[in-house]
């Protein structure tokens, strides 16, 4: 079993992403996404499928040509897409990538 704080656990920048991986198994892998006030993540296209929780703020999420709302609490689960986050205010999220999900 393994433990983490999302709460204390260090983020880095969008271009520094990959550092933000703090679990990696055959399976999947486990990452925070923190964005600071007006940032965003531009699409990129997900050929697994995604788990996003956000720990804490608020923002937008696209999903192909769907966009919602997303806010502190709420659960994103898609299917392989063209995905892209931004925020107003500032927004940190568990990210969740799972190889072959769907």
């Amino acid at each position: 079993m393994l433990l983490f704080d999302l709460k204390i656990i260090k983020t880095f920048p969008y271009k520094d992403r990959a550092k933000n991986v703090f679990f990696k198994s055959d399976d999947f892998k486990v990452r925070v996404i923190n964005l600071a006030k007006n940032e965003e993540i531009p699409y990129c296209e997900m050929k697994d499928s995604v788990i996003f929780y956000v720990i804490d703020g608020e923002g937008e999420i696209k999903v192909n040509s769907k966009k919602d709302k997303i806010f502190t609490g709420n659960c994103v689960i898609t299917e392989p897409a063209r995905i892209s986050l931004k925020t107003k205010n500032g927004m940190k999220m568990l990210g969740i990538q799972i190889k072959g999900g769907n």
